[in-house]
């Protein structure tokens, strides 16, 4: 089973669930791999198309093994297969590409004597939460398109054929693999409302949702299952680069947020994280050494109580989430009659710790709440972990840069009344005296200069490496402002931009040439930042290439900082298409402060908001021959055409990823304007700050090279 199969199943109860259906053995998809000479059956689990690097493990394992009877299940659907063999994607009565595989296994197996079945079985989505979020792991690499992406595509197109803006973009013009992912992935969703029942009316926001969900309209499975499937469904598609500000930003309150953010993945996975459970046990904790005892994790499926505790993590406040894991640590420890302390005020780690090493030599407790106590172990592990408080500063400089920006129209300061000073100066004098030590006029120095120009220099003297010394000749500290902080910020700023910018573009190209003279000095800041590292983070690895200091010259940095500017330059204008939720910002009014409008927000009120007439931005894609007809006839009369907030369920897809508080901002939004109706998370995957850049600036093209290469 590969890894995107093994995460979905990991969510769904694990390899207990194949154990139970009489599997003798559970491996990795690997070459290094092979069956055990009493092994004479193998079931192969994969999320890709049977070719490149698939087809050669397949091969190594059976060749090493002695099997007479192959399996071999693919999340891929055979008409895409079909497509990436060179052949039509419409649906065929013969299984050919399954049919000439079962061929090669016969061969590998050592004869025709041996039983060999390829099938497609959709292992696509993973149930996060069994109340509200199902992921696709297999897809979480998909991004929506960006203006780079356009450039691409146009370059290999005729000059008179090339395409004006994102939003002329069809399937027909994406490249060969992201072609293939967007068709399995259309096939998997109709496999999902097809097991559901359901007769869905789709909608998108967004250039890349309205593509998929042009494909699952077009699906022809999907067209005979509406005609007789009675759930009624809305189904809206959404690109994460609607609302980058939302997703990059750590004004996120949740709990699972910073646990998903300080914690280490799990290995091959790309939502949970790895728990120390070493504190449940009596060894002794060695520095600079693994633990030697298997990380929990926080996927919890044996347990009613941790699938509870769990989903209150998910979709509470930080403080509620912190209070409900401490109340349930407490409640477990006194039903097994454990000497329990009870201490008053805040929740601390070593706190939360305590109650969990009461567990510790306690057979039966620890099998009956181990669940309980991964979750509790995951919250302490997070409270205490040195790099929360880089949580905390990120967040402050956020909210100094929201209320620095000039609103568009606006010839005063992001914030100009003694009130709005005050309420920001509390938090933020410190770190305006750190950046700006000099600065002549002080804090209100600092704060002057609000066009984008202006606020994106207050990131120029952040950006010194760290353990050098600052202006002021005394060394920084270690643990200062980082490259990976850096680049949040930057994307932050920069999903900004637009707010901040005069209109019809201001100062015209004068300040074109400051700007770009600007992005040359941080660009140079940055490269120094990122070269002067003692250990590369997996997201400057990602970003440079390189798995090392020793491997990372100037040269590669200065191209990866600078290709990096060039997709920012475009984040300004990811909503340039829409007509009316154009904006993510409120400016200050002299009174209160600037705040974040999350795009989210303003899109489910339009949905269900009974007062709110049809919004523009959100385009009707089922289509048909029915829909066209509609769609003329409007022209000439009244009409009314599907509208996504009409139907009792509702399926969100956001394409690039959610974040655990914009869960908790869907559930409230929707039970706030109509609390009957149910609403469903589909995404690519579960989002930590530092996933945006990995997804914006990816070291080798948008899409990922074909398996095998």
């Amino acid at each position: 089973m590969d890894d995107a199969c093994a995460e979905s199943l990991h969510w769904c109860g694990g390899a207990a669930r194949l154990f139970e259906a009489g599997a003798r053995d559970v491996k990795r998809f690997s070459s290094f791999e092979a069956g055990g000479e009493k092994e004479p059956k193998a079931v192969f689990v994969v999320s890709t198309l049977l070719r490149g690097r698939a087809v050669d493990v397949i091969r190594d394992i059976v060749s090493l093994s002695r099997f007479r009877c192959c399996v071999v299940l693919t999340a891929v659907a055979h008409p895409v297969h079909l497509l990436a063999a060179g052949g039509a994607s419409a649906e065929s009565e013969r299984r050919v590409v399954f049919e000439q595989f079962e061929e090669k296994l016969r061969e590998w197996m050592g004869g025709s004597d041996g039983a060999a079945e390829v099938a497609y079985a959709p292992v696509v989505f993973a149930p996060v939460s069994r109340q509200q979020l199902l992921l696709a792991p297999a897809y979480a690499h998909l991004f929506p398109l960006l203006a780079r992406d356009l450039e691409a595509i146009n370059a290999r197109r005729p000059e008179k054929r090339r395409l004006a803006g994102l939003a002329d973009v069809d399937a027909h013009a994406l490249p060969a693999q992201l072609q293939l992912d967007v068709k399995a992935l259309a096939a998997a969703l109709n496999s999902l409302l097809e097991a559901s029942g359901a007769r869905e009316e789709s909608f998108a926001v967004g250039p890349m949702s309205r593509v998929i969900a042009g494909e699952l309209a077009a699906h022809p499975q999907a067209k005979s299952r509406r005609k007789t499937a009675h759930n009624k469904a809305s189904l809206i598609f959404v690109d994460r680069t609607m609302d980058l500000t939302g997703a990059v930003g750590h004004h996120g309150d949740n709990l699972v947020e910073k646990i998903l953010t300080v914690l280490e993945p799990l290995p091959g996975h790309v939502t949970d994280v790895q728990v120390d459970m070493l504190e449940l046990t009596s060894v002794q904790r060695t520095p600079h050494s693994q633990s030697p005892v298997a990380p929990g994790c926080l996927a919890q499926t044996q347990s009613p109580a941790a699938q509870s505790l769990w989903e209150t993590m998910l979709t509470s406040k930080h403080k509620e989430g912190v209070m409900e894991v401490q109340r349930a640590l407490v409640e477990t420890a006194s039903k097994e009659k454990l000497p329990i302390k009870m201490s008053m005020g805040r929740v601390t780690p070593e706190q939360l710790s305590s109650y969990v090493r009461l567990f510790r030599g306690c057979g039966g407790a620890l099998e009956s709440h181990g669940g309980l106590l991964q979750l509790g172990l995951a919250t302490a592990q997070t409270l205490g972990h040195p790099g929360l408080p880089r949580w905390d500063a990120c967040l402050a400089f956020e909210r100094l840069l929201l209320q620095q920006i000039n609103p568009r129209g606006h010839d005063g300061p992001g914030y100009c009344s003694k009130a709005n000073r005050a309420g920001v100066s509390h938090w933020s004098r410190p770190l305006i005296r750190a950046v700006s030590p000099a600065s002549p006029g002080g804090v209100d120095s600092a704060l002057g200069d609000t066009t984008f120009l202006g606020v994106l220099r207050q990131l120029l003297p952040l950006m010194k490496p760290r353990g050098g010394e600052d202006a002021s000749g005394s060394r920084s500290r270690e643990d200062g402002c980082g490259p990976d902080e850096l680049i949040l910020l930057l994307v932050y700023l920069y999903s900004l931009a637009d707010e901040a910018q005069p209109p019809h573009g201001g100062g015209g190209g004068g300040e074109e040439e400051q700007l770009e003279m600007l992005e040359r000095e941080l660009i140079g800041a940055l490269t120094l930042v990122v070269t002067r590292e003692a250990e590369l983070s997996p997201l400057l690895q990602k970003l440079t290439g390189c798995a090392t200091p020793e491997e990372l010259t100037t040269e590669r940095a200065h191209s990866a900082v600078g290709e990096m500017f060039g997709t920012l330059r475009g984040l300004s204008h990811t909503r340039d298409h829409l007509k009316q939720l154009r904006s993510v910002y409120t400016a200050s009014d002299g009174v209160h402060q600037a705040t974040y409008r999350p795009f989210l927000r303003q899109l489910l009120e339009e949905v269900f908001h009974p007062d709110r007439p049809e919004c523009p931005d959100i385009e009707h894609t089922s289509g048909g021959l029915t829909d066209l007809l509609k769609t003329g006839f409007s022209m000439f009369m009244k009409v009314s055409r599907p509208h996504p907030g009409d139907n009792p369920l509702v399926l969100l897809f956001l394409v690039g990823g959610v974040t655990p508080s914009e869960l908790r901002l869907i559930r409230d939004t929707a039970s706030t304007h109509k609390p009957g109706t149910q609403v469903l998370v589909l995404s690519t995957r579960l989002l930590r700050p530092t996933d945006v850049p990995e997804l914006l600036f990816p070291p080798r093209g948008r899409t990922p090279p074909p398996a095998g290469i």
